[in-house]
């Protein structure tokens, strides 16, 4: 058996622009993780394997939104619960193949007495004292071998796919006895009828990899989990660490195009319609709204640029963060200052990048400030004090490998205050 954790890093891990595939594929069982090119691959490999492991669960934000991978089709074969992977895994290694351990309970036979149910049978009176002869004895015994089965079948499924990550591997081989069916409903039967906490949770991610998978994929050699591209991922992460206002608010902030058709130009129907990635509301010396559209670019993970822009939104990405800027001004929040924010991903530990270079400002360790865009149409002819904030995209940069660890935290509040600060201070100097 190929001892998969002794892979060196090169054979394992393959960086990729992010429009790419973006995951894990399993060939002949070696496996290949495919990163974004911002992704940072430590020399560590322990540490390697926990950032692995966080890139892969974020891959969950997109296999979680249901109406997103059915638009998009954006999913790669099987749907993976690594989080149930990693639990069965760990459970493994602390207790060992889980045995399914019921109470019996017999008369006058070895193991320990249970008194409770012992008083209840008929003593004997001898001297003015009560004795019992019939005693009740409590036995651990093991029994239903189909959950032990069913456990060592979820166990083999998750050591094939990301047993590699750990530092020890293992194979888990089992002689196929039940169907996919008969293994999801005896542990749902389990799970029903106990209230023990530990077992409804080792049943619960049991069902998580039962439901799945299917029996060809078990068997097969070849596996993919990922998505076509990181994009969605990194939009969903970005607005989670920023704080988003809620999904059914959001729907204000559409703008919708319209067609007026001939021969009936008196009728409008509505296009497609625009959906920005985060919208967050800040309230101090005056009412904002901030406009945050986060771009899965190269720029933040390339050593050495060709030209300045390289890496960096097109104008039609400008365009479109203006379009926001305007409907939202006019129609949505018409008494607050409405501002534009690029927010890219970058590794902080690139040369470019370190503060000597001076081609960054970093607002703190892991995010900092690049500069900002804007449409010389919007400028040109058009005095200071006629132009509108939102004209300038004020753009930063967030380490990849901080954000997976970190988006669910939600960025402080302070954070926020030094970045809407930088760009008082912009705008004030505009």
């Amino acid at each position: 058996m190929k001892e998969y954790y002794k892979l060196k890093k090169e054979n394992i891990i393959k960086q990729e622009d992010a429009n790419e595939f973006m995951g894990i594929r399993i060939l002949d069982g070696i496996p290949k993780v495919y990163v974004p090119l911002t992704f940072r691959v430590s020399e560590d490999e322990k540490q390697r394997n926990k950032d692995i492991i966080l890139f892969l669960k974020s891959l969950s934000l997109a296999f979680n939104d249901k109406e997103y991978i059915k638009q998009s089709g954006n999913a790669q074969d099987d749907i993976w619960p690594i989080e149930s992977y990693l639990w069965i895994i760990k459970d493994y290694l602390e207790n060992g193949i889980y045995q399914n351990r019921e109470k019996e309970y017999k008369n006058n036979s070895q193991g320990k007495i249970d008194w409770k149910r012992t008083i209840r049978n008929m003593p004997i009176y001898s001297n003015g004292n009560l004795v019992y002869t019939d005693f009740v004895s409590r036995l651990i015994s093991s029994t239903n071998d189909v959950l032990s089965y069913t456990y060592k079948y979820c166990l083999s499924i998750s050591t094939k796919r990301i047993g590699w990550l750990f530092n020890c591997f293992f194979n888990i081989t089992i002689e196929k006895k039940l169907s996919l069916n008969e293994m999801i409903t005896n542990v749902r039967k389990a799970l029903s009828s106990t209230y023990d906490d530990i077992k409804r949770a080792r049943f619960k991610h049991m069902l998580a990899i039962l439901t799945n998978v299917d029996d060809i994929a078990v068997d097969s050699k070849e596996h993919t989990y990922g998505v076509k591209n990181y994009y969605y991922v990194f939009e969903r992460m970005v607005d989670i660490y920023f704080n988003g206002i809620c999904a059914s608010e959001m729907k204000r902030y559409y703008p919708h195009g319209q067609w007026n058709i001939y021969p009936n130009l008196d009728i409008s129907f509505s296009s497609s319609e625009l959906r920005p990635d985060t919208i967050r509301h800040i309230e101090k010396d005056y009412k904002y709204t901030y406009i945050i559209d986060a771009k899965m670019y190269k720029y933040g993970g390339l050593e050495h640029l060709n030209y300045p822009t390289e890496g960096l939104p097109e104008t039609t990405s400008i365009q479109k963060q203006i379009t926001y800027g305007d409907y939202i001004q006019r129609f949505v929040d018409t008494d607050r200052i409405v501002r534009n924010i690029f927010v890219l991903p970058f590794d902080k530990t690139i040369e470019r990048f370190t503060e000597c270079k001076g081609n960054v400002e970093y607002i703190n360790d892991n995010i900092a400030f690049i500069g900002f865009a804007r449409g010389d149409w919007r400028l040109k002819n058009t005095c200071n004090n006629n132009r509108n904030e939102y004209d300038y995209i004020f753009s930063f940069l967030i380490d990849l490998n901080f954000l997976i660890k970190n988006y669910s935290k939600k960025l402080d509040d302070s954070v926020f205050d030094c970045i809407t600060n930088k760009i008082n201070i912009l705008i004030s100097s505009n």
